[in-house]
C-alpha cells in the first residue's frame, strides 16, 4: 500500500509511507528519487543519530527548521531513515512531529494530506513501544517513552481520535504494514530503553557532581540529565521474540482484523 503527498507549496516534498522502489543512480537508500542527494545538512542528522544525540536530533529535525526546503530534506531523511534502516520509536516521533507541523504551515489539500501521514507514524511510534518495548531491561522505559510521545504530540493526538473512521482504518492499515515490514533493518531501540529510571541512576553515576548536589542548589535552574554516551540495558531478543508476535495479535485483535500471517522476524538485526 502506498500514499504519494505532494504539497501544493513544495511541488518536492513527496514522503512515501510504503517501502520505496528505487530508481537507477539514487544517490542513497531510503531517499525519495526525487528529491536533492543528501548533502551536508543530512551528514549532520546522521552523526547526531549515530552518537545517540537524541536532544539535538529533535531540534536539527523540528525545532530548528525555518523554511520548506529544510522541512523537505529533515522529512527525506527520516523517510530514509525509517526504509533503509528500519527507524524506531523516535524516528517515527520525529517523524510524526515534522509532518504536522509542516501541515499546519501550508493549505489544502496537502495540509489534510501531511497531517493524516503524521497520524501514521504517531500510530507507528505508539505501536513500536507496544510490540518491541519488552526490549528494554529497565521495564519503566516504555512508559515513560509512551508518555513522551502522546504529550509532545497532543494536538496531533486529537486530531487524529476526531478523523472520520474511514480514515482511522487507512491510518491504521498502513502503520501495520510499515511497521512489520521495516522491522528486518531495525536496530535496537535507544531512545526508548534510555526513557526509563534506570537512565537517571547511570547518570547520577557517572555524573556525582550532580546527583551529589542537594535539591536547594538547584533552585531556579534548569537541570537537563542528559549524556548521550550512556548507553541503556537490552533483553536479548531472542528472549523477547515471542512477546513482540503476542503484542502484535493484540494490536490486530483490537483493531478488529486478521491475524497477521508474517511477522517478518525471519531476520533480524536485533541483539
Amino acid at each position: 500500500m502506498r500514499i504519494l503527498l505532494v504539497s501544493v507549496v513544495h511541488a518536492a516534498l513527496l514522503l512515501a509511507v510504503a517501502p520505496p522502489v528505487f530508481a537507477q543512480g539514487t544517490p542513497a537508500p531510503g531517499y525519495e528519487r526525487n528529491m536533492p542527494p543528501p548533502g551536508p545538512y543530512e551528514a549532520k542528522l546522521d552523526a547526531l543519530a549515530a552518537a545517540h544525540d537524541y536532544s539535538a536530533l529533535g531540534k536539527a529535525v523540528v525545532t530548528d527548521i525555518k523554511d520548506m526546503e529544510t522541512a523537505s530534506r529533515a522529512l527525506n531523511w527520516l523517510r530514509a531513515q525509517q526504509f533503509a534502516k528500519g527507524g524506531s520509536s523516535y524516528i517515527a516521533y520525529l517523524y510524526a512531529a515534522l509532518l504536522w507541523r509542516t501541515s499546519q504551515s501550508i493549505p489544502e489539500p496537502g495540509r489534510s494530506g501531511l497531517a493524516q501521514n503524521a497520524g501514521i507514524q504517531l500510530t507507528q511510534a505508539r505501536w513500536l513501544i507496544q510490540s518491541e518495548g519488552f526490549q528494554c531491561l529497565d521495564t519503566t522505559a516504555p512508559q515513560a517513552a509512551w508518555l513522551s510521545v502522546e504529550s509532545g504530540l497532543l494536538p496531533l493526538v486529537q486530531y487524529v481520535a476526531k478523523l472520520p473512521e474511514a480514515d482511522k482504518k487507512k491510518i491504521n492499515e498502513i502503520a501495520l504494514e510499515a511497521l512489520l515490514v521495516t522491522f528486518p533493518a531495525r536496530r535496537n531501540d535507544v531512545w526508548l530503553c534510555r526513557s526509563g529510571m534506570a537512565q537517571y541512576g547511570k547518570y547520577f553515576e557517572k555524573h556525582p557532581e550532580v546527583g551529589n548536589k542537594r535539591v536547594d542548589e538547584f533552585k531556579g535552574r534548569t537541570i537537563v540529565l542528559d549524556d548521550p554516551s550512556i548507553m541503556p540495558d537490552f533483553v536479548p531478543y531472542a528472549d523477547w521474540k515471542a512477546k513482540r508476535r503476542v503484542a502484535i495479535d493484540k494490536i490486530t485483535d483490537g483493531l478488529g482484523v486478521a491475524r497477521v500471517t508474517n511477522y517478518r522476524d525471519t531476520v533480524s538485526r536485533l541483539k
